[in-house]
């Protein structure tokens, strides 16, 4: 067999080399040098222009934040991270904690990516996702700065309204205290905005405001800032109780980017003493209508179990009953007379 040529054998092992370097994607990163990768799945719901709720993020009356998960890989510690791209959120750097020396981070954030008019006018173009980029510019002790964009989508759904598991609606509010005050009284309630550690973006400041019916703002009562990390706030606020009327208290909260957004508001009655009397007069009225009834129920039904479904239907047509219900299965059945309580029939205690 003839010798190899030395020069051919490093000539086609150079071949081989260049083959297999200029086949390689041109945009695949190193295995073991910085990558970045950005996670993100939302979707908004649009009617008549309006956001009617979504997933995978919040929004703050102004801007719309989808919730980011990356990332970040190096091969020794991770610097930072720093994004840039539209939105009044960037340009944001992304640090480890000074005690941390991670070679891979997962960061998780919220950006304020598009507009609420972004999301009414691509709905009224009739189309089916926003979207955007950022520019990442991840730094890794000891290797190159890796550059990278990202694209981030948010899925709309319009002219429908969402899904019941998803509302646009805060209820982040709750009134400790007296369920309701006499006219005249002294009254002081707790007001408590909870779970304010949860909210996406982080809130900035929280006012407790009275209003009426329709929602509309009446009067400022006491505004609270909101540090990071803060899970509730509580405060105490006087009511007025000069005449009768119903109280309704809502909390605003206030975002980093100046909008706002409205809780549900929480009720707190001013009656007077003769509504109090009218009522323990109608208590009274209603047990004794209901002493009555069970009387005769006990005396007509020895065994009203027999037959739920002939009892509830005999129960439905008295003069005296406010309601009657029972299950297909003849377990148990229930009835109110008018003016009192809800009484329970289990056909099969334990």
């Amino acid at each position: 067999m003839p010798a190899v040529s030395p020069f051919l054998s490093a000539a086609t092992s150079l071949f081989t080399t260049m083959w297999l370097l200029a086949a390689a994607p041109v945009d695949m990163e190193p295995q073991d040098g910085p990558s970045l990768t950005l996670h993100h799945e939302g979707r908004a719901w649009v009617k008549k222009g309006q956001l009617q709720g979504m997933t995978g993020g919040a929004h703050t009356g102004r801007w719309i934040h989808p919730q980011l998960q990356l990332d970040s890989n190096c091969p020794d510690r991770i610097e930072k991270v720093e994004l840039s791209g539209p939105g009044p959120g960037l340009p944001r750097t992304l640090t480890l904690a000074p005690e941390d020396a991670n070679a891979w981070k997962q960061f998780d954030f919220d950006l304020p990516l598009w507009s609420l008019q972004d999301a009414a006018k691509a709905c009224a173009a009739g189309r089916k996702e926003l979207t955007a980029s950022l520019r990442a510019r991840l730094s890794c002790e000891g290797a190159p700065v890796l550059q990278k964009t990202l694209p981030v989508k948010l899925a709309l759904t319009c002219n429908q309204p969402p899904p019941e598991d998803v509302t646009e609606k805060l209820d982040l509010l709750a009134v400790r205290g007296e369920e309701e005050f006499l006219v005249g009284a002294k009254a002081v309630v707790t007001v408590e905005v909870m779970r304010l550690d949860t909210a996406v973006p982080q809130v900035e400041s929280a006012t407790v405001v009275e209003v009426d019916e329709k929602g509309r703002e009446l009067r400022r009562v006491v505004t609270l800032p909101v540090p990071e990390g803060t899970e509730e706030l509580k405060t105490e606020v006087t009511l007025d109780t000069s005449e009768a009327r119903t109280v309704r208290l809502a909390a605003e909260l206030k975002f980093p980017d100046g909008g706002t957004r409205r809780t549900l508001a929480r009720e707190v009655p001013i009656i007077t003493p003769e509504l109090v009397a009218k009522r323990r007069r109608e208590e009274e009225a209603g047990s004794e209508r209901l002493h009555a009834f069970t009387a005769r129920f006990d005396k007509d039904w020895k065994s009203p179990c027999a037959n739920v479904p002939a009892t509830v239907a005999w129960l439905r047509k008295q003069p005296e009953i406010e309601s009657a219900s029972g299950d297909t299965g003849g377990h148990h059945f229930s009835y109110q007379v008018k003016g009192s309580i809800l009484i329970l029939f289990d056909c099969h205690p334990r």
